[in-house]
């Protein structure tokens, strides 16, 4: 069975909420300054944001095809408990989603 995973990798997000962080990894793999990295931190972050309702309508979308094509949806790093039900919500087969959303476990 083939499996899809819906995760935000945008700076702000999941594993990624440290910009001071993802900055400085930036800077040491592009071979820039700090104040380089931050601004293309800074870009990546307003070029990635989209309103809430079109990335739930996105979302939607994702989640009814792979439903209508037996593929299994996946997410990680959902790091609230809005993000961790959003996901339960569009069928994400982790169980780690589910137990935050049944109130078995609390995200960060």
């Amino acid at each position: 069975m083939e499996l899809i995973s819906l995760t935000d990798h945008t700076p702000e997000q999941g594993q990624y909420r440290d910009l001071e962080r993802v900055a400085a990894r930036m800077a040491a793999d592009k071979g820039v300054t700090r104040e380089e990295a931050a601004a293309l931190v800074a870009r990546r972050i307003e070029e990635r944001t989209r309103p809430a309702e079109e990335l739930a309508a996105t979302l939607a979308r994702i989640s009814k095809t792979c439903h209508a094509h037996n593929v299994r949806l996946a997410s990680h790093d959902d790091d609230t408990v809005a993000k961790v039900n959003l996901m339960a919500q569009l069928g994400v087969t982790r169980s780690a989603a589910r137990r935050c959303a049944n109130g078995g476990a609390t995200a960060p």
